[in-house]
């Protein structure tokens, strides 16, 4: 019995043995073979990834570890006056970044401008000739240390300069022009006839643009904007005001060319001219004269400001002749001067007769710009020649190669004839300088007044315009005065 059992056991040992030996399943071993093979494949997959496709990203990567670039900044182009004074200069802040100093800042910020502080301009010269101005940044590969420290200079591009620019400006006229202007709202420009370069021009009041080229704080920044006296406005180019009798030269010139008046021919000035209206003739408009002016002629009209002797040579010339001569006088348009935000002004073109006694007078709806009156100023100086104005002379580069010369510009030429234009000089001939006054009424009530002058001696030309002045002879008539006279002692 006992070795039955002890047989049976060893049958059913057998059994299981020979099960063990049984091949594996087809399909399992299949199975297997994927597997095996997909992990490979991925592991591939990744392998290739990252030394293909991300290879350079990495080694970039690592390189960056080991590898600092730092940047050079590139010296913005300097900026020089006609008789070669630096009015601007480049330093390094504490923190070693490039700063844009201004010299005497607030004398000639309107014409300058400044950079923000990415050393960018963004107004004055510095934003219009930026392209010419900025430096190229320059850039050293550093190699560091485990701990980040410098170890050597692998590589290194040095920066370029920028392009210099030189004026035609006179720094010591454009101090003395600031310096006359009063402190109240006032505009002033001494251009030359003969070229056009603008040797002076001042806005007041002004602001010192270092304030925005070592960045600005909030504070100083609200303080300009909220300003009423508008620091940041330039009123040469951009202020657009009733240019008064300062108009009357060049309405008299425009008569002269139509052959509409015998320049010698006298007549009788009245009180005043009235109109009656065209839809109730009750309605009587009166349109004065400041003074008795007794017999006068053209000559005596100019130099007196004879607004009776004007509307009559107003009604002959009619708005259309008017237009004529304003645009041939470039009114009513900018005349490209290399500053930004340069104002229109605006010529009326039509209305009632009593709109074009006013328009004849610089009153009414005609403005225009500080720059604009001088302009026309000049074109009668110089027997009949308009130049654009322009601040920029030469561009050179940091070795004094000439990069561009900016030559002077005629926009318009023989539109007066040579005998007419004398007689026009001759009213406005003041003595010492040939020149025009200008008192003209602004605001709802018209109770307010803007002082200009505007005249010319030699190549010079000088505007000045005060705002809420007492007249143009009492307020700016002696501004321009004290310029010649110390222009003349500093030859």
């Amino acid at each position: 019995m006992h070795s039955l059992l002890e047989i049976e056991e060893i049958f059913l040992d057998k059994e299981k043995e020979l099960e063990i030996e049984k091949p594996l399943n087809r399909k399992r071993l299949l199975f297997l073979y994927l597997f095996i093979f997909f992990c490979l494949s991925a592991l591939l997959a990744k392998v290739s990834y990252l030394q293909i496709v991300k290879g350079e990203y990495y080694q970039k990567t690592a390189e960056e570890n080991r590898i600092r670039i730092k940047s050079i900044p590139g010296l913005r182009g300097i900026i020089y006056d006609a008789k070669g004074r630096q009015l601007v200069n480049n330093a390094l802040s504490a923190k070693e970044k490039l700063v844009r100093q201004y010299i005497d800042g607030p004398i000639s910020a309107h014409i300058i401008g400044y950079v923000n502080s990415e050393n960018k301009g963004q107004t004055g010269l510095e934003m219009i000739y930026e392209n010419y101005l900025k430096g190229q940044d320059g850039k050293k590969r550093i190699e560091v240390d485990s701990l980040g420290k410098n170890h050597r200079i692998i590589a290194s591009q040095e920066p370029q300069f920028g392009n210099n620019l030189i004026l035609n400006l006179d720094f010591d006229l454009q101090k003395k022009l600031y310096q006359t202007l009063p402190e109240t709202p006032s505009a002033g420009i001494i251009l030359d006839s003969k070229t056009g370069g603008i040797l002076a021009l001042a806005s007041k009041p002004s602001f010192d643009n270092n304030l925005f080229s070592q960045g600005i704080s909030e504070t100083d920044y609200q303080n300009l904007i909220q300003d009423q006296q508008k620091p940041l406005f330039n009123r040469v180019i951009s202020g657009q005001y009733p240019p008064g009798s300062t108009i009357k030269p060049l309405i008299a010139a425009a008569a002269l060319e139509e052959n509409l008046i015998d320049p010698w021919q006298e007549i009788t000035d009245l009180p005043y001219l009235q109109i009656r209206n065209q839809y109730n003739p009750e309605i009587i408009y009166k349109f004065p004269d400041w003074k008795d002016h007794g017999r006068v002629n053209m000559i005596k009209a100019i130099k007196e400001s004879c607004n009776i002797y004007f509307y009559q040579v107003g009604e002959k010339l009619g708005w259309r002749n008017f237009q004529k001569y304003a645009k041939l006088f470039n009114l009513g348009n900018t005349l490209g001067i290399d500053l930004p935000n340069e104002a229109h002004g605006y010529t009326p073109k039509d209305g009632w007769l009593g709109d074009l006694y006013h328009t004849v007078i610089g009153q009414g709806d005609l403005t225009a710009t500080v720059l604009q009156v001088a302009s026309y100023t000049a074109a009668i100086a110089n027997n009949g020649k308009l130049y654009q104005p322009q601040i920029v002379d030469k561009i050179i580069d940091s070795d004094n190669n000439l990069i561009k010369d900016i030559l002077p510009k005629i926009l318009k030429s023989n539109f007066l004839k040579e005998e007419n234009l004398k007689i026009i000089q001759q009213g406005m001939d003041q003595g010492l300088e040939h020149g025009k006054t200008g008192t003209a009424q602004f605001g709802p009530d018209k109770k307010k007044y803007h002082a200009w002058y505007t005249s010319y001696k030699e190549n010079l030309v000088i505007t000045i315009l005060v705002e809420q002045g007492t007249s143009g002879q009492q307020t700016a008539l002696p501004i321009a005065r004290e310029i010649y006279t110390w222009y003349d002692s500093n030859q």
